[in-house]
């Protein structure tokens, strides 16, 4: 949706995001108790599909590190 402005469930072009808006529950993503980053959301509003990315400016290395260090690697053959 970020980069189409389509949502790829239903194919609606209704797509808002969260420009500017750093309050609420989903603004951010905390990586460890000492730190995370913002989102940016983008929601359909015709069937509520969401995808979330990470704000540019916090896509740096040590953020990267902090996420890698404290979470999974996604692997689809660890949920089987």
């Amino acid at each position: 949706m970020k980069k189409t402005g389509q949502c790829p469930k239903c194919n609606s072009s209704e797509i808002y995001f969260n420009k500017g808006k750093q309050i609420g529950t989903r603004a951010g993503i905390n990586v460890n108790f000492w730190g995370g980053f913002y989102i940016d959301v983008f929601i359909c509003s015709e069937c509520g599909y969401i995808e979330e990315y990470m704000k540019e400016e916090h896509m740096n290395e040590g953020r990267m590190d902090k996420v890698k260090k404290h979470w999974h690697k996604y692997s689809k053959y660890a949920q089987q």
